[in-house]
């Protein structure tokens, strides 16, 4: 049985898509095209026909309403759009011609999937068998046999169509769960500017636990992936957004005020942010300085009092009781 080549197809305008084609451009994956909502949706169409793996790189509340609207229907192959066109024909008027286009069709379909099982060929032998009837009663002018042998057709191909693997789905999100598509997080922050090939290779990828295996996932692809139950989803992505998200805005509070308040340049404070991460890097469990890991109160008061009328205090705060309440937890565990 031949292998049918894979054919990607990418939709969005995103960083996420900029980067995934990028990424597949470095591992040489040449078979794949990129649509977004700039091109006409004939354009969405005529791509998604015969993809194998359809890759959704928008915004989370956009992808399921998006398949339901675009790509519930997309027909798994251009052989599957050439059938039903011979189809309505038949249906439209039983005559010599209509009868010859469907059979061409059959055929032309069946060439072009030399990789049907048996059951995939006993099918395509039994439409033309029932295309032969068809001609026949078309022939003596018998309406009566001709409609039941179009009634026939019709389930056969609905049979033959609804048995070919439809193109496998998959989002980034890192918090939907959806039948709707698989999920396949990339734990990465993706800025601007491409990345080398190693670090793509490098990023790892939290994919739904009940997904495929990540060959067929993400066929070419070879990164690092772990899986993730549904229920567990909606905590990981919390946590990456605290992490990520609210580290950087933490950051971009630490330069603004360097530059704003104090007229410092904000790269001054460049040695300290790679020397975090670093300690962090190297063990994350005692990477933690300052007042709150040495239980300094009186340093906490006085940064509390440094920030009245700052909306950034409340935050301040926040962390000092959830790592207060963090502290008293692991110590009633491990008592």
């Amino acid at each position: 049985m031949r292998q049918v080549p894979n054919k990607y197809l990418i939709i969005g305008n995103g960083r996420i898509a900029r980067h995934l084609c990028h990424y597949f451009s470095l591992l040489k994956i040449k078979d794949y095209s990129k649509w977004d909502r700039s091109q006409p949706l004939a354009r969405l169409h005529e791509l998604a026909t015969g993809a194998t793996h359809i890759l959704l790189a928008i915004k989370d509340s956009a992808i399921e309403p998006f398949i339901d609207e675009h790509l519930a229907d997309i027909a798994p192959c251009d052989h599957i759009v050439i059938l039903n066109t011979a189809f309505d024909a038949v249906k439209k008027s039983r005559n010599a011609e209509s009868v010859k286009g469907i059979e061409a069709a059959i055929k032309s379909f069946d060439a072009a999937h030399p990789q049907l099982n048996a059951a995939g060929r006993r099918q395509v032998a039994g439409l033309l068998k029932i295309v032969d009837t068809l001609r026949a009663s078309v022939k003596t002018g018998d309406e009566v046999a001709a409609a039941a042998r179009t009634k026939e057709l019709g389930q056969g191909l609905h049979t033959l169509k609804t048995s070919l693997p439809m193109a496998t789905k998959v989002h980034f999100s890192g918090s939907l769960v959806t039948k709707k598509a698989w999920g396949a997080h990339p734990l990465m922050t993706f800025g601007n500017q491409v990345y080398t090939l190693d670090k793509y290779l490098a990023i790892p990828f939290v994919v739904d636990e009940k997904a495929p295996p990540f060959r067929e996932l993400l066929p070419g692809i070879h990164n690092q992936h772990v899986r993730l139950s549904a229920q567990q989803k909606a905590k990981y992505h919390a946590a990456c957004v605290m992490a990520g998200n609210f580290s950087c805005i933490l950051w971009q509070k630490l330069f603004d005020t360097l530059q704003g308040e104090f007229g410092f340049p904000p790269n001054i404070a460049d040695m300290y942010l790679k020397q975090q991460t670093e300690n962090l890097l190297t063990d994350y469990k005692t990477a933690l300085t300052g007042p709150l890991a040495r239980g300094d109160i009186e340093t906490i008061e006085k940064n509390l009092k440094a920030l009245s009328g700052d909306p950034f205090k409340a935050v301040y705060e926040s962390f000092v009781k959830a790592y207060a309440s963090s502290q008293t937890k692991l110590r009633e565990k491990a008592s």
